[in-house]
């Protein structure tokens, strides 16, 4: 996954953070250089919302973490999966049934970070930085 949000960063390609608490996902964004963070979103969002802002933004990746992503069987809970579907290109049937594909949009790396921190700032920020922290240095 390091090789994958270096290669995104070396594109220049913005990145969103996303800290799924049990309130609503909070989403923060950042461009070239990387020192900062944008708020795009602190309210609820459907999974047109979010498809829309990955697409606005043109992200180059996803970074999905916060206190609500997990279940504690380590699992991710249905309401995380049915947010990020349209990035994924997955539809899910009534009653949360078997996930249908789409024809899949175009591929939008989704990294997951167990951290369980509800700051997005600082979530996507930290990630960055463990990032380019292991970037081999010339």
């Amino acid at each position: 996954p390091t090789n994958m949000l270096l290669g995104v960063m070396r594109q220049g390609r913005r990145i969103l953070g996303v800290a799924v608490t049990p309130m609503a996902p909070f989403v923060v964004c950042a461009g070239p250089p990387y020192t900062q963070v944008q708020v795009l979103s602190q309210s609820k969002l459907s999974p047109e919302d979010l498809k829309a802002l990955v697409d606005e933004q043109d992200a180059g990746a996803l970074i999905l973490g916060g206190s609500g992503l997990f279940k504690a069987d380590g699992m991710t809970h249905f309401g995380v999966r049915k947010l990020i579907s349209k990035v994924t290109g997955v539809t899910y049937g009534a009653g949360g049934s078997l996930p249908a594909y789409e024809t899949p949009p175009a591929v939008t790396p989704i990294l997951l970070c167990r951290a369980g921190n509800d700051d997005a700032d600082s979530m996507l920020m930290n990630f960055l930085k463990q990032a380019q922290l292991q970037e081999p240095q010339p």
